[in-house]
């Protein structure tokens, strides 16, 4: 018994010498990333019940957070104003707020980011 540990014992130092002779390796594993896709054609993020939750609230929920940091850059504000003018359907009650306050959906967005901004500064 006591030969047969000696022997397994001998077969590692074998091994171990004979491997730290060569070179070692470095193996590396390509990265696959997967690319994204839109799910659908529909804006990310805007949606009546979001703009009307931002216009009515004080301190806003996590949508209102994420729909104000996604308006916040130029292109989605710019993306989102052309799905808001060419889905009139969607946004009846937007209209009317946006009647009432006697503003455009640019400036509506924009003066609904200052509202909230230092909600949104804490948040982060």
């Amino acid at each position: 018994m006591k030969e047969h540990f000696q022997f397994k014992k001998d077969i590692a130092k074998l091994l171990i010498e004979q491997n730290s002779q060569k070179p070692v390796q470095k193996i590396v594993k390509k990265r696959i990333v997967p690319k994204l896709s839109r799910l659908n054609d529909d804006v990310p993020y805007l949606t009546e019940e979001k703009i009307e939750d931002a216009f009515y609230s004080e301190a806003p929920n996590k949508k209102t957070i994420k729909l104000l940091r996604w308006l916040s850059i130029q292109e989605n504000l710019n993306e989102a104003f052309e799905f808001f003018k060419s889905h009139p359907d969607r946004f009846e009650d937007c209209n009317d707020i946006l009647t009432s306050q006697k503003t455009n959906f640019d400036n509506f967005i924009k003066s609904l980011i200052v509202k909230h901004e230092q909600a949104i500064s804490q948040g982060e």
